[in-house]
């Protein structure tokens, strides 16, 4: 279906923004450049969705639950201790990684109520993601572009730490992309004609799976080539069957193993080297992670309530050479209180009980097993956040990709679910009184026709 203007360039914003939102800095744009330009394009692409919305349809569609603006106020009261405790900078900035995702969820709900080609622009998105792991790529073996890093990571190239400050940030943007690029292959191949030559997707997920999967491996994010591990062996149970997924797996075991010693460097995995694992050994293997995270115990055990204020707890003042924790869960509770995570793990389970509606409302094998593979980033989210600070939540930039994918979801199952509605009740109406003569008529006709 061909697009009006409007659409083309709601299109193309949301296409570049998500294609471009794990990177910040690029070449010799200042890195507060490449901000302050995302967040123009952002802004932008959300105001012009909210007028033709409003304008096209006279109405602006709001998601019911903990993911609309009840939800939205709840999240925000859950999280007035830390706010009080906390300096007014952090206070902004949190009030700012608040908001956007709940209007990017609604923002992408009224797209895909409005019917709009979001498949498009996650594609597009996805292949921009893979165009930049090229260039990582090509730049680890040739040495162009020379580009590097500005600080606190000066110096380092790109195969280094991506487009980001720092490898794990842009190994974990990266990573959801890859199961969206994957399920919208799949779902192209799955509209050709019976017959028709598919080996030009399967040609396109190989290039793709190895740029991706490439820039994870070289930069040496170990959440992102989790995520990516599990995003193969889910796609290898779901189209071919589950032995072949078993079998993926054992095949990437058995790599893993065969390929230890040269990339036991690049991995840490030398930190496990031993006769025995202790829990020094462990906790070197996560570059201390592991210590971080049980001061974090330590430290919601102190203020369970309450926490510490957004901003205040920084694990350098303890001796660690990183800042953050790197659980969400936990940094949340250190923040604001226990409270504050549960809220936003009830809306993990909102978000996870309404995705699992779609295996009830489209019988469709391929428009199911679509859906499905698109919904793979919420599991791949929930894997980045148990061992990253920021995932999810808490840097809009590098999960905008996951909020953009609920909020279309959740449009795509509520809408199927109207139209379903509406045919029940239309089933169920009683008939109109000009009605009745003639059915009645047709009824008595039925009985007297011999059988």
């Amino acid at each position: 279906m061909k697009q009006n203007p409007v659409d083309q360039i709601i299109s193309w914003i949301f296409s570049i923004y998500l294609g471009t939102a794990p990177v910040f800095w690029f070449g010799n744009f200042a890195p507060g450049h490449v901000y302050l330009f995302k967040f123009m394009l952002v802004t932008v692409g959300v105001l012009i969705v909210v007028v033709h919305t409003s304008v096209r349809f006279k109405n602006f569609f709001l998601i019911g639950g903990l993911l609309g603006p009840l939800g939205m106020m709840l999240f925000m009261i859950s999280a007035i201790p830390g706010v009080v405790q906390g300096t007014a900078d952090s206070g902004m900035r949190w009030l700012l990684d608040s908001a956007l995702p709940f209007v990017f969820v609604w923002t992408f709900y009224n797209l895909g109520r409005s019917r709009h080609d979001c498949i498009q622009i996650f594609w597009r998105g996805a292949c921009i993601i893979t165009i930049l792991s090229f260039i990582t790529i090509q730049s680890y073996f040739t040495g162009f572009p020379n580009w590097t890093a500005p600080m606190p990571h000066g110096g380092l190239a790109p195969s280094m730490v991506g487009f980001a400050y720092a490898r794990t940030g842009w190994c974990n943007g990266v990573s959801l992309f890859y199961p969206i690029a994957l399920a919208c292959i799949f779902w192209r191949a799955s509209q050709t004609p019976q017959g028709s030559p598919r080996f030009r997707f399967y040609f396109m997920a190989t290039l793709m799976s190895m740029n991706i999967l490439g820039t994870i491996l070289l930069t040496g994010g170990r959440t992102g080539m989790l995520v990516g591990l599990f995003t193969v062996i889910v796609f290898a149970s779901r189209i071919v069957n589950k032995w072949f997924g078993a079998m993926t797996l054992l095949v990437i075991l058995s790599l893993g193993v065969t390929l230890s010693d040269k990339y036991e460097q690049h991995f840490k995995l030398h930190r496990l080297r031993s006769d025995t694992i202790t829990m020094d050994n462990v906790s070197k293997f996560s570059s201390g992670r592991v210590d971080g995270y049980i001061l974090g115990f330590e430290l919601l055990l102190d203020r369970p309530l309450t926490g510490y204020g957004f901003g205040q707890v920084d694990l350098r003042r303890f001796g660690f050479e990183y800042q953050t924790i790197h659980n969400v869960w936990l940094k949340m509770a250190c923040e604001a209180g226990i409270i504050y995570p549960v809220v936003f793990s009830m809306i993990l389970y909102f978000i996870s009980m309404r995705l699992r509606r779609i295996r009830l409302y489209f019988p469709n094998e391929h428009e199911q097993a679509f859906l499905q593979n698109l919904s793979l980033v919420v599991p791949s989210a929930i894997i980045v956040a148990m061992f990253s600070p920021n995932a999810i939540f808490g840097s809009f930039q590098n999960s905008a990709i996951f909020w953009g994918i609920v909020g279309y979801l959740i449009a795509r199952v509520d809408r199927r679910g109207n139209e379903l509605h509406q045919q029940s009740t239309r089933a169920q109406a009683p008939q109109s009184p000009r009605q009745m003569p003639l059915m009645a008529a047709r009824s008595g006709l039925s009985e007297t026709l011999p059988r």
